[in-house]
This record gives structure tokens, sequence and C-alpha cells, in this order.
């Protein structure tokens, strides 16, 4: 039996289904193959062709059976819908930077962190606000644990020192193909309690040992779903986990 993750991005037991991009074969293969159901994004037409598919820019998980979806995602919604969530629609305004980031929201333990010229207003209501100026709030943080965060982006680590435990890491390193770089946090998801999955090898990253200590310290495995190169593929979103 499944129940819905209650506090986004915080799953209290191992996760049975997440969003996430179904781009990427080598990563659903071994979402797939850790017994993790798939609900899976479609490309949208007015995002850049690198990001097009990816779960933190067309999905934002409210908390228990509440989630938000881009306009383009019917069969994602129709799919969550089957499954008993509550879905509301958001369409993106614009494929330009920073308008095509409104889902892209870090909701974690009661507050909202995000870029105010951007986040949808759904996406951070009810919600302690963290401003910040990076339009890709959620593609840019790896969540450890209700406390604890990792970033490369600076406006980030400045806005977040004061509620959560931050490791600050070199930005780049992790391949989106389109693009110079991609973000930790697009590699990154909890896959239980106490896991983070990484999509490619931590010793690929000139920070990995730092990674692992942080984790470690926090009684947190790293998971790398393959070996190689980190690659940014839009997050990988818990939404359901082990009753």
């Amino acid at each position: 039996m499944s129940e819905f993750v209650g506090s986004p991005n915080l799953p209290q037991s191992k996760v049975t289904a997440v969003v996430v991009s179904g781009e990427n074969e080598a990563v659903c293969r071994a979402l797939e193959g850790l017994g993790i159901s798939l609900f899976k994004t479609d490309p949208c037409a007015r995002l850049a062709a690198p990001v097009a598919s990816h779960a933190d820019m067309l999905f934002c998980h409210l908390g228990g059976d509440r989630v938000i979806a881009e306009r383009s995602q019917k069969k994602l919604g129709e799919q969550l819908e089957r499954q008993g969530f509550i879905v509301s629609d958001h369409e993106i305004e614009s494929g330009r930077y920073p308008f095509d980031a409104g889902l892209n929201v870090l909701r974690l333990n009661g507050r909202a962190v995000f870029c105010p010229k951007s986040a949808a207003e759904r996406a951070v209501a009810d919600l302690e606000p963290v401003p910040v100026r990076q339009g890709y709030t959620k593609c840019s943080v790896c969540v450890v644990d209700e406390s604890s965060i990792i970033t490369d982006d600076e406006s980030i680590e400045r806005a977040c020192r004061e509620h959560f435990d931050v490791l600050k890491i070199r930005k780049g390193f992790v391949r989106l193909p389109g693009y110079d770089y991609g973000f930790i946090g697009g590699c990154t998801g909890m896959i239980d309690k106490n896991a983070v999955a990484f999509c490619g090898s931590l010793s690929s990253h000139p920070d990995g040992n730092r990674i692992k200590a942080f984790l470690s310290e926090r009684n947190v495995e790293a998971v790398e779903l393959f070996e190689g190169e980190l690659i940014d593929i839009g997050s990988i979103l818990p939404v359901m986990t082990v009753r």
C-alpha cells in the first residue's frame, strides 16, 4: 500500500512513485529497478528543447494529494488523478527566463524558496517566503533532509543560511545538453527518508567528497543511479511512499 508524500520533497519512508522526465532511459530503468513507479512528463512546446520535459519546470507538489501541473501535461494529470491526486493547472507565461520558471520553486519544511519575478502564486502560497534571485530554484537545490540542502547558487545560499544548513558547492560539473552546465538539484531527488538518488557518480564532481561527507553527517545515503558524469534531468520528485 502507498500513500501521498505529506511534505514536498520529504518522503518519510521508501518512495514508490515519482514525477520525472522520461527522456533519460538510464534514469528511468534505474528507478524502476528500485521498485519505483514513474509518472512521466511530456515535452512542453513553450519551453526550450533541452528542458522541455523537465519535471521541475512542469510540476509542483504542494503536499499530500495536492499538485500543480503545467497545462500541457494532460496525460500526467490524468494518471495522477487516477491515483487520487487533486490536480490544478498552470500555464507557462513564456519560454523566456525567468517567466518559464513559474513552477520551479522549492517547498521545504513550511517554507517556499522562490524568485518573486517568476514564481506562480499558488506554488508558494501559505508558506513562509524565502525570496531569492535564482528563478530555477528547485533545480538549483538538492534536498538532503528537512533542515539541510546543497546548492551552487550564491543567492540561495545567502537567503537560506538563516533557515537551513547549506552546503555550497562549485558551479558547473553537472551536464545539461544544450547548455554550458546544469544544476545539482536537477540531477537528484529523495527516494527514501534517508536516501538521495543522484543521476550519475559523485566522483565526477570536484566537490563529490564534500557532498558525501555532508550526507553522511546527516545519516543520508547517496544512491548513484548509474556511473559517469552527473546529468541534470529536471529533478526526481517523490510523490508517493510506502504506507
